[in-house]
């Protein structure tokens, strides 16, 4: 059987690890992210928006939801990545999609 998993990564900024660089770090992990093989990945070009489709017929949108700050300004809880949308078209397998240039348009392929 195939296990899928979706991961979001930070960029750390240069943070030093048992001597060795680490440029990223996890902050979210999403197991089965579509209930079939994720086809396509595109990402938003100026929000923290992530589009997924997959073969179960649907296009999933993730975003990151802000770091939330207790008084003092220490970070509370932690941004992560949340599924907040998804869509279909007539059960059609999605195969590709894309969003456009100014990000106001999600193109999204299927059958």
């Amino acid at each position: 059987s195939i296990e899928a998993c979706l991961k979001f990564w930070d960029v750390t900024g240069g943070a030093v690890r048992n001597g060795l660089a680490v440029p990223f770090t996890l902050n979210t992990r999403v197991d089965d992210p579509h209930s079939g093989p994720v086809t396509a990945v595109a990402v938003h070009p100026a929000a923290d928006v992530v589009a997924t489709c997959g073969s179960d017929a649907e296009f999933r949108l993730w975003m990151r939801t802000p770091t939330q700050r207790a008084p003092g300004g220490k970070a509370d809880t932690p941004s992560a990545w949340r599924l907040t949308a998804r869509g279909s078209y007539k059960s059609l397998p999605t195969t590709a999609l894309a969003f456009s240039g100014d990000g106001t348009v999600l193109a999204v392929a299927t059958g």
